[in-house]
């Protein structure tokens, strides 16, 4: 039997065997590898994937066991929701490494891109309701994120690829006067900067319609839409 064959036939059985051999062997092989500081996310990246994976592995094999009329029948019962939203995890955790590592076209692009999308999720950790008093050590950590967040802005601007951009085509993806940045975004030939959003991104990475399309219907599971409920009626 081809490899082709087995997947389709055991396919969580072949996804499996494929994590714990030929994809570990090459991540382990990248592991040895020197990066720089921004690189290593790169490895984080990977983990958080192949962890994902591995729990949708066993969510999928169903994991609610209940008594059936007869004591010799097991009845196992799947947790739609959850599998539902770590596919959808999964698919933006592989976009994220692709848009970061994979697209660009040099690495000062690829640490351009990675610096914004750290300093992006700063911000938004910035938008937490957290005063300095409500807990030991708060305004420090305030104190440092506040910091983190403006050595990065500096940072950026030092980069060579932030110098080949000019300040116009960047206002829409990095902003220090207001505060805005986004990581999402393509670059055109003549360097044209436009800021896109995250099922954009989607449609960019994966290309596939069917792709595209688990990645919207994984969504509505995520958010608890009315699809979503209704699907679990008919389920249930």
């Amino acid at each position: 039997m081809s490899e082709f064959e087995e997947l389709e036939k055991y396919p969580l059985e072949t996804y499996q065997t494929y994590l714990l051999t030929h994809l570990t062997k090459i991540y382990s092989a990248r592991k040895e590898t020197v990066k720089a500081d921004w690189e290593k996310y790169s490895d984080l990246l990977i983990d958080k994937f192949a962890i994902h994976s591995s729990t949708l592995f066993h969510l999928i094999n169903g994991i609610i066991e209940h008594e059936s009329p007869s004591s010799n029948i097991r009845k196992v019962s799947f947790d739609l929701f959850s599998i539902n939203s770590l596919i959808r995890v999964l698919i933006e955790t592989y976009i994220t490494f692709n848009h970061i590592y994979v697209y660009p076209k040099s690495d000062d692009e690829k640490e351009f891109r990675f610096l914004l999308w750290q300093l992006d999720g700063l911000l938004d950790q910035k938008k937490f309701k957290i005063d300095n008093k409500d807990f030991e050590d708060a305004e420090l950590i305030l104190n440092n994120n506040k910091e983190r967040i403006e050595n990065l802005f500096n940072e950026i601007e030092s980069t060579n690829f932030y110098k080949t951009l000019s300040v116009t085509k960047l206002t829409k993806i990095f902003n220090r006067i207001k505060g805005k940045v986004n990581w999402k975004f393509t670059i055109s030939e003549d360097l044209k900067v436009k800021e896109i959003k995250i099922i954009e991104l989607v449609e960019l990475a994966c290309v596939s319609k069917t792709f595209i399309n688990l990645y919207k219907y994984t969504s509505t599971h995520t958010h608890s839409g009315f699809v979503s409920i209704e699907h679990f009626e008919k389920m249930r």
